[in-house]
């Protein structure tokens, strides 16, 4: 019986098998990477659609819900002691700066929008 190391044209052919195997392997490799680079784009698309769809609509929700909660709270600050005005305060600080990021983050100014 032949073995492998007996055979001289058994190397050659071995070889050649294993050579076809990784040159299938990579081809498949690189149409999994074009793949996801197709679907990637595509999130990006639906992304920025989806962004440029909720962005005014996330302004004018902002806006509606500071008119409604602005004046209770403007209320609210002259019933209570100092340190709760103050905490009151710098919570209400907080939330609108945590508000004017998102949205320029949702929704950016036009002034900082890629020409």
């Amino acid at each position: 019986m032949a073995t492998a190391g007996s055979d001289p044209r058994a190397a050659p052919a071995a070889a050649e098998a294993c050579r076809g195997a990784v040159h299938t392997a990579l081809g498949l490799g690189i149409l999994g990477v074009q793949r996801a680079q197709v679907r990637r784009r595509a999130l990006e698309r639906w992304a920025d659609e989806a962004r440029a769809a909720a962005g005014p609509a996330l302004r004018h929700w902002r806006v509606a819900a500071r008119g409604v909660a602005d004046p209770v709270l403007d209320a609210a600050e002259g019933r209570v002691p100092e340190p709760a005005r103050r905490a009151l305060r710098c919570t209400r600080s907080l939330a609108n700066a945590v508000g004017d990021s998102v949205l320029d983050l949702v929704d950016p100014p036009a002034s900082s929008r890629p020409a």
